[in-house]
C-alpha cells in the first residue's frame, strides 16, 4: 500500500466528522436565520393588481372574471410584533380582522364574531391594521362576493 493511501485512510473519519459537523452548524443556524428576516412591517395587494383588464374581455361583474380579481397576494404574510401590514387596496375593497383562532370556512360577511376590526369600504389607497399580540389573524374582505369568491388571507405575528 502506497504511504499516502494509508494517510488518506486514517484521515477519512475525520473528515466525515468536520463534514458532519459543518452541516449541523448550517442545520442549526437555520432557524435564526429566518428569524432575523422578519420585518415589524409588510405590504399586501388587496385585490389583484394584474387581473385581466376590459381590453382582454374580462369584467369584474363577470362569473369567469371575477375570481381574478378578488385576491390577497401574498395569501399570508409574516411579520415580527408588534407591527404594521399595509394592505395596498385595488379596486374596491373593505378590511376585516379576525382575532386568532378564526377559521375562514365558520364566518360569514358581516359577521363581528371574533372580529378584531373592520375597515370602511374604500376604492383604492391603502389600510394599515397594527398587530401588538402574536397570532395567525383571518384577514377577508367584507365585500359581499369577494370573501366567497376567496378573497382572504393570513397574517401571522410572531
Amino acid at each position: 500500500m502506497k504511504p499516502y493511501t494509508r494517510m488518506i485512510q486514517r484521515a477519512r473519519p475525520l473528515l466525515s466528522l468536520a463534514v458532519f459537523t459543518a452541516g449541523l452548524a448550517t442545520l442549526v443556524s437555520i432557524p435564526s436565520i429566518a428569524l432575523a428576516d422578519l420585518s415589524s412591517s409588510a405590504t399586501v395587494q388587496f385585490g389583484n393588481p394584474n387581473a385581466p383588464s376590459t381590453e382582454q374581455n374580462c369584467t369584474q361583474r363577470e362569473e369567469s372574471c371575477g375570481n381574478a380579481f378578488h385576491k390577497m397576494i401574498p395569501g399570508t404574510v409574516s411579520i415580527d410584533g408588534p407591527g404594521t401590514v399595509t394592505f395596498q387596496l385595488n379596486g374596491r375593497h373593505q378590511v376585516a380582522v379576525y382575532n386568532p383562532g378564526t377559521n375562514p370556512n365558520t364566518i360569514q360577511v358581516n359577521e363581528p364574531t371574533n372580529r378584531k376590526e373592520i375597515f370602511p369600504a374604500q376604492t383604492g389607497g391603502s389600510v394599515k391594521v397594527t398587530f401588538n399580540e402574536p397570532g395567525k389573524y383571518l384577514v377577508i374582505c367584507n365585500l359581499a362576493g369577494h370573501f366567497q369568491q376567496n378573497m382572504w388571507g393570513w397574517a401571522n405575528v410572531t
